[in-house]
């Protein structure tokens, strides 16, 4: 009986070893559907080109769903601090995001498809250069100084200073 007991505890011992050494298995993320909606919020552009945006540059957009309207805020690429404003669509089918900015300063240089859409985080590829990706995380708010900062709406050449729109 003693030799019984010794195997179940012996065995009992081995499986508690055995399956806590089991590797977990990988963690999928579940990625949301591109709409307005899901883009919907205030949004920090933290990679530009595969790299992290530099020190002391940033660009903040804050997208609207109920006007599909968008405001941008970044010093990127600039001498000094712009908002633009102006209007988006996104094609629910395709996860492709297109904008005109307000003013008559024209199109977006791209259009981007938007992938890996989770409720923080958002990477942007544009449609016609697929070197060019804008990974943006979401933030509670634009930073007041920011906001609140007298920068001028950069009108007429729609295509310089073009960053992550």
């Amino acid at each position: 009986m003693k030799k019984i007991l010794k195997s179940v505890f012996a065995a009992l011992l081995a499986s508690v070893a055995l399956s806590s050494c089991t590797e977990d298995s990988p963690e999928t993320v579940s990625y949301l559907p591109v709409t307005a909606n899901n883009i919907s919020g205030t949004w920090q552009l933290s990679e530009w080109l595969g790299k992290p945006v530099p020190a002391g540059s940033y660009v903040y957009m804050d997208i609207v769903r109920r006007d599909t309207e968008f405001t941008l805020y970044y010093n990127l690429e600039t001498f000094s601090p712009y908002v633009r404003t102006g209007i988006y669509s996104v094609d629910e089918e395709t996860g492709v995001i297109s904008g005109r900015y307000d003013h008559y300063a024209g199109d977006w240089t791209h259009s981007y498809t938007v992938s890996e859409l989770t409720p923080d985080r958002m990477v942007w590829t544009a449609v016609d250069d697929p070197q060019d990706v804008s990974v943006y995380v979401r933030v509670d708010s634009i930073p007041e100084d920011i906001k609140g900062a007298d920068t001028p709406d950069e009108g007429g050449d729609a295509g310089s200073g073009d960053t992550a729109e």
